[in-house]
């Protein structure tokens, strides 16, 4: 989940009134705000390892080898990462 930091502001206008603001900015993780936290992670670990395979992914994040395909999946078809070469010996090769 990506959360959004909220700042007040007052604004003084005269002596005896202000007007307080709030602003809301977004994380620095805005640009990918449209993938899950464990797509991202999935991401960084392909960067890190671009030969790293999805089981070695599932070890890495304790979750199951059909999740981290499923999340391969959408990854794709958002045009984060592709894979370059065959399955085995192939390469990821992140985009986003």
């Amino acid at each position: 989940m990506i959360e959004d930091t909220m700042f007040t502001l007052s604004v003084p206008l005269d002596e005896n009134y202000s007007a307080d603001y709030q602003i809301s900015l977004p994380s620095s993780n805005s640009e990918k705000s449209d993938i899950s936290e464990r797509q991202q992670k999935i991401l960084s670990l392909m960067k890190e390892a671009p030969e790293i395979t999805a089981v070695q992914i599932a070890s890495k994040l304790e979750v199951s080898s059909r999740t981290v395909e499923n999340a391969i999946k959408v990854l794709r078809e958002k045009n984060y990462v592709e894979r370059h070469g065959a399955t085995k010996d192939g390469i990821w090769v992140v985009k986003k």
